[in-house]
Parts: structure tokens; sequence; C-alpha cells
């Protein structure tokens, strides 16, 4: 049995992890220097701060090597003969450490692709485990995947009758502008038009930033998830990992193709 390990910037939602078994890593948030795991239940008090104080006295650490060793042995003892590791920048490192001292094979990956994107790997990887694909095969998913993903967000929306929000895209971590919107609502239509544009079945996943923002997003995902094209809608919180994305007023979404 093949178990899949990731870690916390990739904002992995909490289905996906029960649908694939997914072990998600969490690093660590400090807030005037006060440290707080990366985890769902602690992003509220994450945006309440950098609502009120901006994101200069946020930090985010990776985590050691020995979380890794912890959340790989939990694999194990759930029956995994064969781990994929899927992680980019300096988690690579520690995951590495800890693989050589895990008792089944690790393989350490970095698909090229931070935030939600890596998110699109590890979810594309757990739908091939699923239907029997070898670890050589997983791993060739995961990172086939990610020149296919696409990206869309909405900024500058404080709630369902925001004027004055713009469309835009991240490239590379950096914002490019694509278009201004009278609306939210436009916003909405123009999001979800041009994601259904792109053609074929689709994974989307729909994401939030701050509380506020959360009736935007379920109008987004009831947008993008009724034509017959799209397969498969999950939901996500943005997390501090996301950088640039993890900004109050901030809904979008991630998809790639499902074949």
């Amino acid at each position: 049995m093949i178990g899949l390990c990731t870690d916390s910037t990739a904002q992995v939602p909490s289905e996906l992890c029960t649908r694939h078994g997914i072990e998600v890593v969490p690093a660590t948030v400090v807030i005037d220097d006060e440290e707080h795991l990366d985890e769902p239940g602690a992003l509220d008090a994450f945006y309440g701060h950098v609502t009120r104080h901006g994101r200069d006295s946020v930090t985010l650490v990776e985590p050691s090597s020995g979380q890794f060793a912890a959340a790989y042995d939990d694999l194990v003892a759930r029956g995994c003969t064969e781990i994929v590791s899927l992680h980019s920048g300096g988690s690579l490192n520690a995951a590495r450490l800890a693989a050589h001292a895990t008792a089944v094979p690790v393989r350490v990956v970095d698909p090229g692709a931070p935030g939600f994107a890596l998110s699109c790997a590890v979810w594309a990887a757990g739908e091939s485990i699923t239907r029997g694909a070898s670890l050589d095969q997983v791993v060739t998913v995961a990172e086939r995947v990610v020149p296919q993903v696409g990206n869309l967000f909405i900024v500058g929306a404080t709630g369902a009758a925001s004027a004055g929000v713009e469309l835009v895209t991240f490239v590379d971590a950096e914002r490019q502008p694509l278009e201004p919107c009278p609306s939210v609502f436009d916003a909405i239509n123009s999001l979800a038009s041009r994601v259904l544009a792109t053609g074929g079945r689709l994974r989307v996943a729909v994401g939030h930033s701050d509380p506020p923002t959360a009736a935007i997003a379920d109008a987004l995902e009831a947008a993008i998830g009724e034509p017959a094209s799209v397969i498969d809608v999950v939901r996500y919180r943005i997390g501090p990992g996301a950088a640039a994305q993890a900004v109050p007023g901030t809904v979008g979404c991630y998809w790639f193709p499902a074949d």
C-alpha cells in the first residue's frame, strides 16, 4: 500500500486527507513571537492578526525532520509499505533526512509547485493510488499535473456587496492582474466562465481567506460546480504558506484536468 505525505503549505483540504489518507505535517506560524501550528483551527486567529497589524510580525517556520519522521511512522503503522512525500522549498531537506530513517521506502519529490498547486499534485497522486498505480506511476502523475494547473483569484472582496474588486492570477507567486470588476458578483461570474472555458473534465478547488469571504466562496463553488464537466469540487482555506494569496478579502480557485 502506498502512503501519501505533504506539509501544510500545500493547504490540502481535510476532505482530500480523509479520502486518500494523506498525512499533512504542519509548519509553525510565529505571530509576535508566539508559535502556532499551521492548522485549520488557527487560521481565523492568523487573519485577525493580519487584518489588525499586517504581515510584518508573522513568520512561517518549515516542519522539522522529526515531524516528518513521525508522519512517516504513522503511515507505516497504518500498513503503508511505500510512501510518496510531496513538498517544495525548505521542507524538502527535512523530509529527505526523515526518509533515510524510515522503515519503508520513501520517495521525496518536488513536483515544482508551491502552495495549492502542490496540493493539486497531491490530489492527483491520491487519485492515481486509488486506481492502483505503482510508486513510479504515482510520482509521474504528480509531476505531470503541475504544468496543467490553473489559478484565478478575486482580490479586494470584503463581503457580498464589495465593489471595485479585481480578478488576478498568480504566476511564480507574483500577482498578475487580469481585469477589474464592478462588483463581487461580476467577478464570480467572470472567474467561473474562465475556468469552464478551459474545457474537458476538471477537478476544482475553491478557497477563501478570512471568515467574511466564506459566503463569496460558497457562491463561487455553486457557479463552478454546476456543469457536468466539473467532476469534483473541494473547499480549502488559504493559509499563511500561500504568501501573497493569504490576504484578507481573497477568494479563488485552482483547477486541473481530471483525465
